[in-house]
């Protein structure tokens, strides 16, 4: 069986250097991380934006899933809202996957420490990712506390949970 590994959580919590040290971990895998998806110039959401957006995802999960020499696909996004994630797994052809829905979250203050120490600051609004905090605390996922855990403590949490290394 084939797993399909969504993992969300708030802009700077450390999806995407998790991910990235997941992939070391699990067998036969591809990484996907939303934020390629959304990276155009000028940075624009809008509702064309946006079903551009998860078209582009949905699909790119679907083609890795039908690929015969994948078992594991990665997806990473902030994925703050449940609809979301709903209407992601809508569209895309679970068959014979299993489908794991984990969110990465810090404390606030954890937050604003990687916020600021991220030479590679995109502009995010940090205000806004701490507000979102209680909202991730009630989506329907499994929860992992990133707070003093490194990247690679992180993936191999994620991996425990998956068991697919």
């Amino acid at each position: 069986m084939k797993n399909l590994i969504i993992i969300g959580g708030p802009a700077g919590v450390g999806k995407t250097s998790a991910c990235m040290e997941l992939r070391k971990i699990i067998p036969s895998n591809v990484m996907l991380d939303a934020d390629w998806c959304w990276f155009m110039n000028p940075f624009k959401v809008t509702d064309e934006t946006k079903k551009m957006v998860e078209d582009n995802i949905t699909y790119s999960i679907n083609n890795f899933l039908a690929c015969t020499e994948i078992e594991n696909v990665i997806f990473c996004w902030t994925l703050a809202h449940a609809e979301t994630f709903e209407r992601i797994v809508s569209r895309i052809n679970v068959d014979g996957v299993k489908v794991h829905n984990i969110t990465l979250l810090c404390s606030a203050d954890e937050l604003r420490n990687r916020t600021f120490a991220d030479t590679n600051s995109d502009g995010r609004d940090l205000d806004k990712w701490i507000g979102l905090l209680p909202e991730y605390q009630m989506l329907p996922s499994i929860k992992i506390n990133t707070d003093n855990l490194t990247p690679k403590d992180v993936s191999t949490q994620i991996s425990s949970v998956v068991r697919c290394a």
